[in-house]
């Protein structure tokens, strides 16, 4: 029983200093991290799609140079 009041207690006082900036900011600082994730993921994918293609020229020049 003394923890859940013990608990409350912090929560209330969590509330009262101010925690719900630091939640805004910490959502915040977490959908931004997001956002540069698809970036590079973006990047990376763009990058690997001009090595596949590049891959398949070197392909097709092998087998027009081998016959």
């Amino acid at each position: 029983m003394l923890t859940v009041i013990f608990v409350a207690m912090l929560v209330v006082i969590f509330i009262l200093v101010g925690g719900g900036d630091l939640l805004k900011d910490a959502g915040k600082w977490i959908g931004g991290v997001g956002k540069s994730a698809d970036t590079m993921k973006e990047k990376i994918e763009d990058k690997a799609s001009t090595v596949e293609k590049t891959i398949d020229k070197l392909k097709q020049s092998e087998k027009s140079g081998a016959k």
